[in-house]
């Protein structure tokens, strides 16, 4: 049996608690802890019920370089966040404002996190180009399977975030992951450094938000 860090912790405590953070210290996650993680990560529903999910642990230095490659330049660069969020169409300036902070962070944070997960899972259908929405089932359970991870971190004061490259296919080839896989993203996890910024979301209405039988009834 793993030993948790806080076994106390009350899975509300942990989603209200969750928080996207992008700045770490310099400490790596235990393989023990990490291995407590992502077997929770493992209970989320399976669409198949063969949870064909795997995860590929990048520790080494020069395959997270390489894992960032292309992207991790353009990253790297100085760039202007405003026309970026202007071509995204991005207006609410609560999110500027956040984007604005992350953008610059997100090669450093995969080059100094704890842990550098990739999720890997079963996609017998093509990914892009589904015939049918059912064929996007296994694209969903492996998003189960992040939030369970994330969700699990918290109790191991354990912090991340998801990123998605923009050049998929160059990291397939670099990982070998065979074919009929996928990943969704590069999972960032660690401990955060103490000044680490946060965003809480938006508060809303959840009156606003519930819909009776049809959209615009309430």
């Amino acid at each position: 049996m793993l030993k948790r860090a806080n076994p106390s912790m009350q899975l509300k405590e942990a989603i209200y608690k969750r928080r996207t953070v992008r700045e770490f210290v310099n400490k790596p996650i235990s393989k023990d802890t990490l291995k407590k993680i992502l077997i929770d990560g493992m209970q989320a529903p399976s669409n198949s019920h063969m949870r064909q999910w795997n995860f590929i642990n990048i520790e080494s230095l020069e395959v997270r370089l390489k894992v960032i490659g292309e992207d991790g330049e353009d990253l790297i660069k100085k760039r202007d966040p405003d026309k970026i969020l202007d071509d995204l169409g991005f207006t609410d300036q609560f999110q500027r404002e956040m984007y604005k902070y992350s953008i610059p962070k997100q090669a450093k944070m995969i080059l100094t996190a704890g842990a550098v997960i990739i999720p890997v899972y079963h996609q017998p259908f093509p990914l892009m180009n589904p015939k049918e929405r059912m064929h996007l089932n296994y694209f969903a359970s492996i998003w189960m399977v992040i939030e369970n991870v994330l969700l699990s971190a918290v109790e191991e004061e354990i912090f991340g975030v998801p990123y998605i490259p923009k050049c998929p296919e160059r990291i397939r080839s670099l990982l070998k992951i065979p074919n009929k896989y996928e990943f969704p993203c590069i999972l960032a996890l660690g401990y955060p450094e103490p000044n680490a910024r946060t965003f809480k979301p938006d508060p809303i209405k959840i009156e606003e938000r519930i819909h009776k039988d049809l959209w615009g009834e309430f």
